[in-house]
């Protein structure tokens, strides 16, 4: 299969920026323990919509900006022939700069005097990749389909 027939059907990318910005969220969830002590804070996403449907779940506290969703959806009336992973990314860069939010970059490891690193750009933690496959019949779709099944990836 050429690549070019691989596209991406979702993803899931957050980036923490050093610079504080405006925050983007539909609110925040408090959880609490059973002594009343709040244990964590966190941020509902934005449900950001285009047009046709399509629509991403966008949040910023501020530093951290988080975006999933179907790139290869968005302002599209279908998807069947998607985006590329750089594609999906440059759209993605779009939609938070209409909203004023920072871009998701490539970044850099840190190496830290205690010997521990972390990354400095986007990091995704998750990536549909998806192939429109023509079988020519239905019973060529099922052995495709059941092979598949026996494929670890």
């Amino acid at each position: 299969m050429a690549s070019e027939q691989i596209f991406c059907d979702w993803l899931t990318v957050s980036q923490y920026h050093d610079i504080p910005h405006p925050a983007f969220n539909a609110g925040t969830k408090t959880t609490i323990d059973e002594n009343g002590d709040i244990t964590q804070i966190s941020h509902i996403p934005k449900s950001y919509s285009g047009e046709h449907g399509s629509n991403l779940q966008i949040s910023s506290d501020g530093n951290l900006v988080q975006v999933s969703g179907n790139p290869s959806r968005w302002n599209r009336s279908e998807n069947y022939h998607g985006l590329s992973l750089d594609q999906a990314k440059t759209v993605i860069n779009k939609i938070l700069e209409s909203v004023n939010l920072p871009a998701f970059t490539e970044g850099e490891i840190l190496q830290h005097t205690d010997g521990t690193q972390n990354y400095s750009g986007a990091q995704f933690s998750r990536i549909d990749m998806t192939a429109n496959i023509k079988t020519g019949s239905k019973s060529n779709a099922a052995a495709y389909l059941q092979y598949q099944q026996t494929q670890e990836y």
